[in-house]
Formats: C-alpha cells, structure tokens, sequence
C-alpha cells in the first residue's frame, strides 16, 4: 500500500465517522486528488455521500478533486450532492466548469432531475439550465424528466427556465401518466400553464380533472388576451378600455 493510499483511507475513514475537524486536517493535495481503484470514489464523492458541506467544500477549493470524475457506481460528486439536496456544494461543482453537469446515472438521472425533484433547490436547478450542459430532454427510468419534476415540486422559475430551452419535451408523459401540464394546474402555477400551453405541446387534452380543465381554460384566456393586446400595440392599433371579458370575446372575432 502506497503512503498516499494510506493517507486517503485515513481520510475516508474520518469522512465515515464524521470525525470532521480530523478529516479536514488530513486533507491534503494528495489525499483529494486520490481516486480509490476499487470504488472510483474520491474523497470528495465519499463527503457529498456523507453529507458533510465543509469537507466537500475544502476538497472543491484544493482545486485537485476531480469534480467530474465518475466512480464505479455510475455517480458524480455533482449527482450525489443533487441527490442529498446539497445546495452550496453543488453551486460550488458547478462553477468549477469541470462538474460534467450532464451525466446520466444507470437509472437515467441527471443532476438536474435531482435538483428539480428537491425542495429547495431552485438555484442549483437555475446553475445547471445556465450551464447548456444539462440535458433537459431526458427521462429517466421511471418516465420522468426535469420539467415534470419541476411542476411536481412547484418551482415555478425552473420550469419556466426548463420551457425556454426548447429542450424539455412538455408534451413527454410519465409512466405514472402525468404530464407537466397536469402537475402544473394541480399546483395552481398560472405562468407555467400559460407558458405550456403557448409551446402547442402541452397535451391539454389529457387532463382528465373538471377543476384542472376550468384553470386550463382561464389560462387560456389569459394567454389568448395577452397575446392580443401584445400584437395590437406593436401593430400601433388602440386597445378600449375594456374589461377582460370584452377583449376576450373581441378576440374571437379579430
């Protein structure tokens, strides 16, 4: 066994034990550059496993940690702090460039499926759309892409985020045969509905719910208006001073 192995496995074993001011000692250019041959793991995989922000973000800061590296398991320290809702330290991945935001794990899961199906992790979500890197078409095995998760879990800037990319497939059904559509009138998230329904592949059509299909057709209404008076006052043309109803039904005839 090599000194840097033993070093490592010291390290490690204090990570375990949560031992956190002697992990952070053994911390050292060596022991968080280390990738441990029968496991893939870094020590900095082993902190986000553990759930340990500040040897995570120490290792992150050595600049030596491998962020992107991918252990035997199919996992990323990214992935894994996505996963164990580790905000600061998947911020900090992120910006290191070197994250490999775009992973897919053996169960289809992206770091970003993970920040979306997470309560409280808007930013992280936000971080990785902005990176163009993090693969907003996919689903996983389950059926379930990062806009579904997003409207489950009633993010209503991710989704809009999501929807703007062009990429996140909102007509895409789950195994469970929810759509974001469906997930979003259930959480009431009016721009999100509007913004589904003006990309023409939502799927209306499959929300089953008398409630749901009422706020689908208020939205509707909504968007229809806004479009209108949108397009009128860049054609120069004067809008009355009508109620929403008097648009609504002067749009039917325009």
């Amino acid at each position: 066994m090599t000194d840097v192995k033993r070093d490592y496995d010291k390290l490690v074993k204090e990570i375990k034990n949560r031992n956190i001011n002697v992990a952070l000692s053994l911390i050292t250019p060596d022991t968080a550059a280390y990738i441990d041959p029968e496991t893939g793991n870094t020590a900095l995989i082993w902190a986000c496993n553990e759930y340990i922000d500040l040897i995570a973000m120490k290792l992150i800061d050595t600049g030596l940690s491998h962020p992107g590296h991918i252990n035997n398991n199919n996992n990323t320290a990214l992935i894994t702090a996505c996963k164990n809702k580790m905000s600061e330290v998947a911020l900090a991945l992120i910006s290191t460039g070197q994250s490999n935001p775009g992973h897919i794990t053996d169960y289809g899961n992206t770091a970003l499926m993970f920040a979306c199906e997470k309560n409280n992790m808007t930013d992280v979500a936000l971080a990785l759309i902005a990176t163009g890197e993090s693969k907003p078409q996919l689903f996983n095995n389950y059926g379930n892409t990062a806009l579904l998760n997003a409207c489950f879990r009633n993010m209503s800037t991710v989704a809009l985020a999501l929807i703007a990319t062009g990429e996140s497939h909102p007509g895409h059904i789950s195994k469970s045969r929810a759509t974001a559509l469906i997930h979003a009138c259930d959480k009431h998230m009016s721009d999100v509905v509007i913004a589904l329904l003006a990309t023409g592949e939502s799927r209306p059509e499959l929300v089953s719910d008398s409630e749901a299909k009422h706020f689908i057709d208020e939205m509707q209404k909504q968007y229809s208006m806004t479009s209108f008076i949108y397009t009128a006052k860049n054609k120069g043309i004067k809008i009355p001073d009508w109620d929403l109803n008097d648009i609504y039904q002067h749009i039917i005839k325009y």
